[in-house]
């Protein structure tokens, strides 16, 4: 992702519609506009009709031409059928308004047809004329009905998921960032331990604007507590994340083991598993933030999957070699990664070979422990193919979580350590495919 894929110089009103317009689904053709400031949306999508039904190319305009619009004000529901809707699209402010948008979203979420998605626009918080005014404590005054929320990328993400959707930043509107302020916030960004060039497209988007598909959220009734492992190493992004987690927020039944102080992800872990009390126990890195129900979600594909044979492991992001081509590998999940929405083609759950490990999950009465000696990698593909030597099945599920890694692409030398040590142990098995390489 980069900053210069969002174009630039237009006025900020019609560079906030035309981004809102870009991103609705070209063959949408029944629309609702939820929330205020859309007036100029709403004129160039009729204005794409009457082009359409005259023969006449569209006068400036992209995106679809719809044939039925309807409107809606922030936090209101608009009495249409269930399935009457092509595509949403809730205003930059429609947000700041309800008390809890995370359910008026998901209360949006039955208009939409089979193929609807929701378009959302949401003013920046981590926009860099935003943070000069904290740092100046120049911060403008809250509205007159309250504090606005702080939308960020991330925390959009995290409200969008809880609505019951799944989220792709696909444009924005870009007001550059002047360079000497990327550079002179360079110690900055490396002291709150976030990605430079990352940071860099969120600090020059003003808004921004995401596409949001709905998530199939079937839930079993007859989910059970889970134990919850996490090693920590950074306080406030445990709080941030996983924390945060609706499902264990409160009075949860779920238990959640911190460990802090681990020398390796086997010592820590392993250490939890001990611990853990409930049936299944999920193996999560503390930088993940679960959504709304996803505890029910993941019992219900857990159950699925055990229809096709034993379960050894589970995950929500894996790999397998491609079937007919050699040496290519085939990505499985479901999953938002840092800035990206990885929905990977193909039904879940699907075996793998194996698994990333952001999030794993096993059986409290399995044997198969993490390997010490494989340090902080690796142990993902590991325990996936214990499992499969020994019979039993690792499985990607389709339970969407986020994972909001402030790291970069960059892999660290503790990682190829742990490759060499991990090639050893299954040279018999190679070549092995995993989300990030193939081990041969």
């Amino acid at each position: 992702m980069r900053a210069e894929a969002f174009p630039t110089n237009l006025p900020p009103d019609l560079a906030g519609c035309l981004a809102l317009q870009r991103a609705v689904p070209v063959g949408a053709r029944r629309i609702l506009l939820a929330g205020d400031g859309l007036d100029l949306l709403a004129r160039g999508l009729r204005d794409a009709r009457r082009d359409r039904r005259s023969g006449e190319p569209p006068q400036g305009t992209v995106g679809p031409a719809v044939d039925e619009l309807h409107e809606c004000g922030a936090g209101e529901v608009p009495p249409l059928p269930a399935g009457s809707l092509d595509g949403i699209v809730v205003s930059p402010t429609a947000l700041e308004g309800p008390a809890d948008p995370a359910t008026w979203l998901g209360r949006l979420r039955p208009l939409l047809a089979p193929g609807g998605e929701m378009v959302c626009g949401v003013p920046n918080q981590q926009h860099h004329a935003r943070i000069r005014a904290l740092l100046r404590g120049d911060m403008a005054p809250p509205a007159a009905n309250g504090p606005p929320r702080a939308f960020t990328f991330a925390s959009f993400v995290k409200l969008a998921l809880d609505a019951g959707f799944a989220p792709a930043l696909v444009d924005g509107v870009r007001v550059p960032l002047p360079e000497h302020f990327l550079v002179e916030a360079d110690p900055l960004l490396a002291a709150a331990g976030a990605d430079r060039d990352r940071s860099r497209v969120y600090m020059e988007l003003a808004t921004l604007v995401f596409r949001c598909t709905p998530l199939c959220w079937e839930e079993d009734a007859a989910w059970e507590p889970l134990t919850f492992v996490a090693c920590v190493s950074d306080e406030e992004v445990l709080a941030a994340n996983l924390l945060a987690s609706p499902d264990l927020r409160g009075a949860t039944p779920h238990e959640l083991i911190e460990v802090r102080g681990a020398t390796s992800a086997g010592e820590g872990i392993n250490a939890g598993i001990e611990q853990a009390h409930h049936r299944h126990v999920v193996l999560v890195h503390q930088d993940v933030y679960l959504p709304r129900g996803w505890s029910a979600r993941f019992h219900s594909q857990l159950r699925a999957a055990g229809r096709h044979g034993p379960v050894g492991v589970a995950g929500v992001y894996g790999a397998r070699h491609a079937p007919k081509v050699p040496g290519a590998t085939l990505r499985v999940g479901h999953v938002v990664d840092r800035h990206v929405l990885r929905r990977e083609p193909g039904e879940l759950p699907a075996p793998v070979e194996t698994l990333d490990e952001l999030l794993l999950a096993v059986p409290r009465a399995s044997s198969r422990r993490l390997d010490p000696a494989l340090g902080w990698h690796f142990y993902g593909a590991d325990l996936a193919c214990a499992a499969r030597r020994d019979g039993a099945m690792a499985v990607v599920l389709d339970a969407p979580c986020f994972h909001n890694s402030v790291t970069g692409a960059a892999l660290p030398p503790a990682f190829h350590e742990s490759a060499g040590r991990f090639r050893e142990k299954w040279r018999h098995a190679l070549p092995i495919a995993t989300p990030c390489t193939v081990v041969a």
